[in-house]
């Protein structure tokens, strides 16, 4: 008997194919993206926290206080599941794109070192004691708020990052049942991530939303490299004897 071999097929796919397969997770983050943007240029920044960060509960902030953590080592932790099911092509997509935006993301964030909530709030409690008050009554017990760094937000790259990327991976799968279905879990589970942020008053609106672009961006980028390589990322190893 001859030793056992591995080897990855391939698919011809295109980039027109992927975005179908996709269109609800897309369509729900461009959406969102109108929606936040609109918010961003209508309303100032710091009305516009305070609106999103009004509605505030026991339950929800146990929930948020742990869920901002999941993009954390929980996260990465999942990315080497695949490994365990013969699917190392997905592995590798989920870590190539969390690289890639992680890299932007701090790039990005050297050179626009901006205040976060804290600093922006704590300077109108002399001009402005109102915005600062509801500000203060918002923030949640035992959340360590830092000052720079806010633009943009890496938490919410490394969620989007990563539903994005295992919801089109999931979109690839040719037996796959409900993909659009789905996208749409996928996408709502980056967004509660995204707004965990504002939740905990540790970004702006703007940051989060600029993150959330760079994760699909990034996630969207890596996909395309692989397709142009005519990978099926559905594959798994087979073994040849």
């Amino acid at each position: 008997m001859q030793p056992q071999t591995f080897e990855m097929t391939k698919m011809k796919t295109t980039f027109t194919d992927f975005c179908r397969r996709n269109a609800a997770f897309l369509t729900g983050w461009l959406l969102l993206s109108v929606v936040a943007v609109l918010a961003i240029c209508l309303v100032p920044k710091e009305e516009l926290h305070l609106l999103l960060n009004r509605y505030h509960t026991a339950w929800l902030n146990s929930f948020f206080f742990h869920y901002t953590h999941f993009c954390n080592w929980p996260m990465y932790v999942l990315m080497l599941l695949p490994l365990l099911c013969r699917r190392p092509v997905w592995s590798a997509v989920l870590g190539a794109t969390e690289g890639l935006s992680a890299i932007i993301t701090h790039v990005v964030k050297y050179f626009w070192n901006l205040p976060r909530p804290k600093l922006v709030f704590e300077d109108l409690a002399g001009t402005h004691p109102g915005l600062y008050d509801a500000w203060q009554q918002s923030l949640v017990e035992a959340v360590e708020l830092h000052s720079w760094h806010s633009f943009p937000s890496g938490h919410t790259t490394a969620f989007f990052a990563f539903f994005a990327t295992l919801a089109f991976l999931y979109a690839e799968e040719p037996k796959a049942p409900c993909k659009q279905e789905v996208g749409l879990i996928c996408l709502i589970l980056a967004a509660l991530g995204g707004y965990s942020r504002i939740y905990l008053s540790q970004h702006f609106l703007l940051d989060v939303t600029v993150g959330m672009t760079i994760g699909v961006l990034s996630s969207v980028g890596i996909f395309y490299i692989f397709l142009k390589k005519n990978v099926n990322l559905s594959a798994h190893f087979k073994r040849s004897h």
